[in-house]
């Protein structure tokens, strides 16, 4: 699922500490707020969000839809434009 993705993305950018610390600090938040958007769709409509790092250095770009038993299907990545990742 999403969490387990950024997680990894997190520790392989920053380090296992600084990781650990930001994916605790700003997933829980970022998928709670995109599940509320969820909720306004449709079945099977494809949304995509991106959320900013306050710092401006990067973001976590979320995408998914909801299937039509409500359950969210949901992908995260985070995207670091024109740096190295």
């Amino acid at each position: 699922m999403a969490e387990s993705n950024l997680k990894e993305q997190l520790i392989k950018r920053y380090g296992a500490k600084e990781g650990m610390r930001i994916y605790l600090a700003i997933v829980p938040g970022i998928l709670a707020d995109f599940k509320k958007v969820l909720k306004e769709k449709a079945p099977d409509e494809i949304v995509s969000e991106t959320y900013h790092f306050e710092d401006g250095d990067g973001a976590v770009i979320v995408t998914g839809s909801k299937d039509s038993s409500g359950k969210p299907q949901i992908t995260a990545e985070l995207s670091f434009p024109g740096k190295k990742a």
